[in-house]
């Protein structure tokens, strides 16, 4: 799990956009991959996510085998020691070897058993892919060990795909039969085993986590087998934190009858889906939803690897529907026919997703609805709420900035970040950023993006980097190219991260004598001690209403007016769903004036513009899911007015030492015609409704 979002307990709905027949969903997963916990003859009591370590006293050189080699069948040296690789079905990127012949030879062997399908699995291979880098010539051989789960998985192609899409460079072997699988006894995906150069395994660890400690292991296997890699330091990441809530999350959920049963209860809802195997059944969904299990309206087949849909609608009216506990939810979807491609409709508790708890296969359509486009047999990541909440806003603008630049004067190429920082596979960036064929995409998928930047140093001129939120606005990104020597575009490091925390951005232009509305702050750990006492002090020192905001957000995500104490205690919470601070405002009528700001030693500013939310503020909603807010270009205000909008931009532009580009948001009271700085935006929105490109338009 990916921290930074609020674990939900919510309603997922998948409806088919346009449905075909065979639209096969075999797992629904909002837990680590691996047999299931409530399955016969699993470990009780372990966290297997948290890991499990056996190891041995390896310090001493290993003891060199006296006795003659057992050979194999096709002349390897076999394993006398442990675990051997058996009755594999394909070799990738190497030719065929035995953990006997390599340990013989001196090599560590480290085996990860895997599948593609298993995002506990994907999110372990970028530190699979590190040891193999940093150790790969230093002795240790990784040996992938893909062990299917659906039968699409042992298919020899979409094995490849997978190993070229995620950039593996270790042998992999297929082991469709599990017959490897069982030699080690595994039950688990992601499971790792090590074994040192006289084939014992002296380390074992299963699900995600304790990265530093598994590497620990590898490092003194290598350094005991002889092997000099006292030039090589050890990683520090351990990888996201486990949430404290997570045991409580909703398991695997199994669409195919092969799997349908565990001690924890049967994962379909319906007793229709129990009468007969391989049975077509209209199903009606009017049982109320239980977590833990799903359901199914229309017309649908169970088989015994997934639940299969086998009508065609005109309309999205069949659907699978599941109560779930999780930060993150994705499931298998197989199109089973050859060549099919569909698009599949997602909706929580009833409406569209919002675009920061998008899983990175999440697109969004004209009329504002989610849906994953499904061209293979794979997992969809549906939902995942993490640290950048402003991810598709981001796409939006890039999209815009690249229909409008110069292609004849420069040239460009796009690299689409996902959430984990790794890039977008090329196709999934050009569908994202609507780009023309003709338009460079730099993606070497799975890669992270600061490497890919290393890389490119010394062919990039500059960057512009259209990213919104936290982790990508607030200078973590613009403190990288920097460290690269790279030019980008907008404000530096301190702008930027003054920029988007509201706390520290409004005390310095209250030292600068910028007008600013009465505010407090209140961080999580004063919320969390005392939540009655924070309302009490908000009570006493301002006036209802008020505004709560994220500390450290924009595009008015998370964003609430509280007009009673009551409701302050539920919008504080929703703010610190984004963060862990937040900014409580004193509420005025007033009308939402904004500016933007374009230029370095002597900026320049456009002529003010209004907008008229649809709603009872500029929210989320307002500002990107309807139509109906209006943008008023120029403001209808007096030429002093006006000059007086201008001076503050332009006074708040430079007391926050910004550079480049930045839209000014100003308040200004319907009664008295005072303004008021509201917030700053370093790197506004480029979408067809943003303000800033418009203002710009209409200044000439």
């Amino acid at each position: 799990m990916m921290p930074g979002g609020a674990i939900s307990n919510r309603f997922p709905r998948i409806r088919g956009r346009w449905l075909a027949a065979l639209v096969a969903i075999g797992l629904i997963a909002a837990v680590a991959c691996g047999g299931d916990s409530d399955s016969p003859g699993a470990v009780a009591g372990r966290d297997f996510s948290a890991g499990l370590t056996l190891a041995e006293d390896s310090d001493l050189p290993p003891a060199r085998p006296t006795a003659a080699p057992v050979l194999g069948a096709q002349g390897l040296i076999v394993n006398k020691n442990g675990p051997e690789l058996t009755g594999n079905q394909q070799w990738f990127n190497s030719e065929v070897t035995s953990i006997g012949q390599l340990t013989s030879e001196g090599e560590v062997v480290l085996v990860d058993f895997w599948t593609y399908t298993c995002i506990n699995c994907i999110r372990t291979l970028p530190f699979l892919l590190d040891w193999d880098a940093k150790y790969g010539d230093r002795g240790l051989t990784i040996l992938g060990v893909h062990a299917p789960e659906f039968d699409f998985e042992k298919l020899a192609k979409n094995v490849q795909a997978a190993i070229d899409r995620y950039g593996i460079k270790y042998p992999v072997i297929q082991d469709n039969e599990m017959r490897t699988w069982d030699a080690f006894a595994n039950r688990f995906w992601p499971g790792k085993y090590l074994l040192n150069t006289d084939g014992k395994v002296i380390y074992s660890h299963f699900g995600e986590g304790e990265y530093i400690d598994t590497e620990r292991q590898i490092r003194r296997a290598l350094e005991a087998a002889g092997h000099d890699i006292s030039d090589i330091p050890i990683g520090t990441d351990e990888g996201p934190d486990r949430d404290p809530l997570a045991a409580g999350q909703t398991r695997e959920l199994y669409g195919g009858y092969g799997r349908n049963f565990s001690y924890g209860g049967l994962y379909a809802g319906q007793a229709e889906y129990y009468d007969a195997p391989d049975a077509e059944v209209l199903y009606v969904d009017n049982l109320p939803h239980r977590n833990g299990q799903w359901y199914v309206q229309g017309a649908w087949k169970n088989t015994r690897e997934a639940i299969v849909h086998t009508r065609e609608t005109a309309e999205p009216v069949d659907y699978l529907v599941f109560k779930y506990l999780a930060r993150s939810v994705n499931v298998v979807i197989d199109p089973q026919s050859p060549g099919a491609e569909f698009d599949v409709i997602i909706e929580v508790d009833g409406r569209p997703l919002k675009p920061e708890d998008a899983g990175e296969d999440i697109e969004f359509d004209d009329e504002g609805r989610s849906f994953i486009h499904v061209d293979r047999a794979k997992e969809y990541r549906v939902i995942e709420q993490q640290k950048s909440a402003e991810h598709e806003i981001s796409f939006q603008s890039a999209s815009a900035i690249l229909c409008h630049l110069d292609q004849a004067k420069y040239q460009v190429s796009a690299l689409g970040i996902q959430k984990d920082g790794t890039l977008y596979p090329p196709e999934t960036t050009r569908r994202k950023l609507k780009l023309d064929p003709s338009l460079g995409v730099y993606c070497p998928e799975g890669r992270h993006w600061v490497s890919v930047l290393t890389e490119l140093t010394p062919v990039a001129e500059i960057v512009f980097p259209v990213l919104h939120g936290p982790f990508r606005e607030d200078g973590t990104v613009q403190g990288t190219l920097e460290v690269l020597n790279i030019p980008y575009v907008g404000a530096g490091v301190w702008g930027s991260a003054v920029g988007m925390n509201k706390v520290t951005s409004k005390k310095i232009l209250l030292q600068e004598g910028l007008p600013i509305l009465p505010f407090l702050s209140l961080t999580r750990n004063e919320w969390e001690d005392d939540a009655k006492g924070c309302v009490q002090r908000v009570t006493e020192e301002l006036s209802y209403p008020v505004f709560v905001k994220p500390a450290n957000l924009g595009s008015s995500i998370g964003i609430s007016r509280s007009a009673t104490g009551e409701d302050l205690l539920e919008h504080v919470k929703t703010a610190l769903r984004y963060d862990d601070q937040t900014i409580i405002e004193q509420g005025i009528e007033a009308r939402e004036i904004e500016v933007s700001v374009l230029g370095n030693s002597d900026p320049k500013v456009s002529v003010a513009g209004e907008i008229i939310p649809s709603r009872e503020f500029y929210s989320y909603e307002a500002k990107y899911l309807d139509e109906e807010s209006q943008l008023l270009i120029p403001a209808p205000l007096s030429r002093e007015e006006m000059g007086r909008a201008q001076e503050l931009a332009l006074g708040t532009f430079r007391a926050l030492q910004l550079e480049g580009m930045a839209r000014i948001d100003l308040l200004m009271d319907r009664g008295t015609g005072q303004f008021w700085v509201s917030e700053p935006n370093t790197i506004p929105g480029f979408t067809e409704i943003s303000m800033y490109p418009k203002l710009w338009e209409a200044s000439g």
